[in-house]
């Protein structure tokens, strides 16, 4: 019974000067049989002639031998033979050289040659440095990102009224925080820690805050320094007019809604009726 292609020995001839130091037929050039699928994984992108069990001979450079299909691929065009050990070709090579290529099965395989040798194993260390020098991260960048990212996420989130606010609610917040500090003190809106607006949200239920972080205007009594701060009527009025911009902006969103909603389903039933 034959064997495996992964199991299969074949004789390999190394160039001379390539046998390994403690080989027994180091400096002669003699073939030795070795593992095939082992021998062939490491001359990825050198030089070879390999002879089939047909007696064929082909050489060229070695492109892949992948073990899954037991198949062996060959560069034979003679301009990588040309280029020689300056051409790089390796299992992670995305693309492919140009050339005339030959697919020999592994089964076929009766011995190789090893003509010339790859890319030198430097050259490979040396691209796998710079390639991860490249890829290396700027640690403190990220954390800043981060950082950045976590406070952007809470500051909206507090931005967000308690449970059950309606979305007239938080529109009114939401445009006077775009003039003034606000915040949420449970279901209540402090604003510029001077003013209370309670629920319902509208100008007769604002008042003045007096809590532990009053400003000027609270306290139960206007500023001291005359300002907008504690001109509690002047609030009133301006609370009273973004609740009235905010219930136009959202009436007008549900009207867009439901015209561009009952357009959609008219040409249907138009297109239904044609």
């Amino acid at each position: 019974m034959a064997s495996k292609p992964s199991a299969q020995k074949v004789p390999v001839a190394l160039p001379k000067g390539n046998e390994g130091p403690g080989s027994a037929n180091a400096g002669a050039g003699a073939a030795s049989l070795v593992p095939l699928d082992g021998a062939l994984s490491g001359a990825v992108g050198a030089r070879i002639r390999v002879t089939t069990t047909s007696n064929t001979t082909v050489e060229g450079t070695l492109y892949t031998a992948d073990p899954l299909t037991s198949l062996l691929i060959l560069n034979t065009s003679t301009t990588m033979a040309a280029a020689g050990s300056s051409t790089t070709i390796s299992p992670s090579t995305l693309v492919a050289p140009s050339g005339a290529y030959r697919i020999i099965p592994l089964a076929q395989i009766q011995n190789f040659q090893l003509l010339s040798p790859g890319p030198s194993s430097t050259a490979q260390d040396n691209s796998t440095t710079s390639t991860a020098a490249a890829q290396q991260l700027d640690t403190a960048s990220l954390q800043a990102r981060l950082q950045s990212g976590v406070s952007a996420q809470q500051s909206a989130q507090a931005r967000q009224g308690p449970r059950g606010t309606l979305p007239l609610d938080q529109a009114l917040y939401d445009a006077l925080s775009r003039t003034h500090p606000a915040r949420w003190e449970g279901n209540k809106m402090v604003i510029s820690d001077a003013f209370v607006i309670e629920k319902p949200y509208q100008g007769a239920n604002v008042g003045y805050y007096h809590g532990p972080q009053a400003g000027e205007g609270g306290n139960g009594q206007e500023g001291r320094n005359g300002g907008f701060k504690g001109d509690l009527d002047r609030f009133r009025k301006v609370v009273d007019m973004e609740l009235s911009k905010a219930k136009l902006r959202l009436g007008k969103g549900g009207l867009d809604k439901r015209v561009s909603t009952s357009g959609a389903a008219g040409g249907g039933a138009e297109r239904k009726g044609g």
